[in-house]
């Protein structure tokens, strides 16, 4: 970080609301209009990381985490599928990125500024799976919307002849199938 670009940190307001405090003095910022009035120097190319960090925190809380080194994204992901099971049968609440798919970690790119578009790209911390944001930092109407994450298109995986798409099993409906059928569940 430069030095004229203040000091960001992250967290909560007595409200429980997301909060940026800017600089040495802490100065708090609950929306992107006032980050942007309390740190100009967000905007300069060189600040594009904090300032993705700072408004997806604004936005997002600790939901989705900036992605500020590619690499290092794609080689997790890539052990994170490896370390999946292909034959596993589907189970419900069980996140999988082999259910997805993989992105082209090529236009995974570091958070970047041109002119006055902040774009970066941000993990869903409970899927794994990433997204792009951009947000015009010039705008009279800063915000950021859950519209403007956008997910990445994802490939489905290929499995061998030997391995087979999970199907999807959710076994409290197949009890439930079983319990008609015997008629221990009626239907009201």
């Amino acid at each position: 970080m430069t030095d004229d670009i203040p000091q960001i940190i992250l967290g909560l307001g007595e409200d429980s609301e997301y909060v940026v405090m800017v600089g040495a003095e802490e100065a708090e910022a609950t929306t992107l209009a006032t980050l942007m009035k309390l740190a100009p120097e967000l905007r300069k190319p060189e600040a594009a990381a904090e300032a993705a960090r700072a408004i997806n925190y604004l936005s997002q809380g600790a939901a989705f985490r900036v992605i500020e080194d590619p690499a290092a994204f794609e080689a997790q992901y890539r052990k994170t599928l490896a370390s999946e099971d292909p034959n596993a049968p589907w189970a419900e609440g069980v996140i999988r990125l082999s259910d997805y798919g993989v992105p082209d970690f090529t236009t995974i790119k570091a958070p970047g500024i041109t002119g006055t578009v902040l774009t970066y790209f941000a993990v869903d911390d409970m899927l794994g799976l990433p997204y792009r944001i951009e947000v015009d930092l010039g705008s009279s109407n800063m915000s950021v919307t859950d519209d403007q994450y956008k997910a990445l298109d994802l490939e489905p995986l290929e499995f061998g002849d030997e391995q087979q798409m999970p199907t999807p099993v959710n076994p409290e409906e197949d009890d439930l199938s079983k319990m008609m059928e015997s008629g221990i569940a009626g239907d009201d």
